[in-house]
């Protein structure tokens, strides 16, 4: 990373943390990230004492221990990293939950029934909700057997159907509130590109070539004639997604490569504190790829 970017995430860095110390609102996430700036040489004038308090009363509280652990991964060298769906911490709903949940349910849409024995029905903890739990159910015995349904679960049993619209996912947002912060910004935007979607299906971040999404769609017959060039084509495109910093409106900024219809775009984020998302720019860089991604949510 260049010394100007360093300086420029510094300066946003101080200016959030004195905003977010009138507020007496200091992660420990934040410190964490302003601790690593002072011992690049960045941020002089951040009394590291706070710091040291902040990290030390998060080290002595004792918290619950989860059931399922928060979908966050965080690299101690300073890089945040994309957990995808498939990476979640997954558990199968139990027997009985189970029962309740297709009694509910059925029939979705007027014309998907799930059947107890056919379906699967898993469940997680997203690190940004904590009153909220998603759901995923699939029925080997649906027409479409890529069909895969999507709830989110509240404390006091109400459902909420991620139907490929925005929505569902801001009102759950407003009525926790969503808890973001730099760790799990990245986890929360791969989450929001996946379940708000255009006319051409979801704004998947794409990583690398290894995503077990392409091989799904290397899967599909026709796809199979230019696939490796297209892997080429897609392996010199993709980057890892990264977190640039906190910009002056508290926004988390973040950069990643978006496979949406059947081309890539290199896409600037901020996220906003509230979980509203804005593109700020986006670049084409590549097209015409002989394959999309076919993931049906409703």
């Amino acid at each position: 990373m260049s010394e100007e970017i360093y300086k420029r995430i510094a300066d946003l860095t101080m200016d959030h943390w004195k905003r977010s110390l009138a507020t007496q609102d200091i992660s420990p996430a934040l410190a964490k990230f302003a601790r690593r700036l002072v011992q690049h040489g960045h941020l002089p004038n951040l009394d590291t004492k706070e710091i040291d308090q902040i990290l030390k009363g998060e080290a002595g509280e004792k918290k619950p221990v989860a059931s399922t652990p928060p979908n966050r991964v965080f690299n101690p060298a300073g890089t945040f990293k994309i957990q995808r769906l498939d990476q979640y911490a997954w558990q199968v709903t139990p027997t009985i939950r189970k029962r309740n949940l297709i009694k509910r349910l059925n029939p979705i849409d007027g014309r998907h029934n799930i059947h107890l024995e056919s379906a699967t029905i898993r469940e997680c903890s997203l690190s940004w909700y904590k009153q909220h739990r998603l759901i995923q159910i699939k029925d080997s015995a649906w027409k479409n057997r890529k069909l895969t349904l999507y709830y989110l679960i509240g404390t006091n049993g109400q459902l909420y159907r991620l139907n490929g619209t925005s929505p569902p996912i801001h009102m759950i947002n407003k009525e926790e509130p969503i808890q973001l912060e730099a760790g799990n910004a990245l986890s929360y935007l791969c989450f929001f590109c996946f379940f708000v979607r255009g006319a051409e299906g979801p704004f998947y971040l794409l990583e690398s070539k290894s995503d077990p999404i392409l091989k799904e769609c290397l899967a599909v017959p026709e796809s199979k004639a230019n696939g490796e060039t297209a892997l080429k084509i897609i392996e010199g495109a993709v980057k890892p997604a990264r977190f640039e910093g906190i910009d002056d409106k508290g926004r988390f900024l973040c950069d990643a490569v978006c496979f949406y219809s059947n081309a890539l775009f290199l896409v600037n984020f901020a996220i906003a504190s509230n979980g509203m998302i804005e593109m700020l720019d986006d670049e084409p860089i590549a097209g015409d790829l002989p394959f999309r991604i076919d993931a049906p949510i409703a």
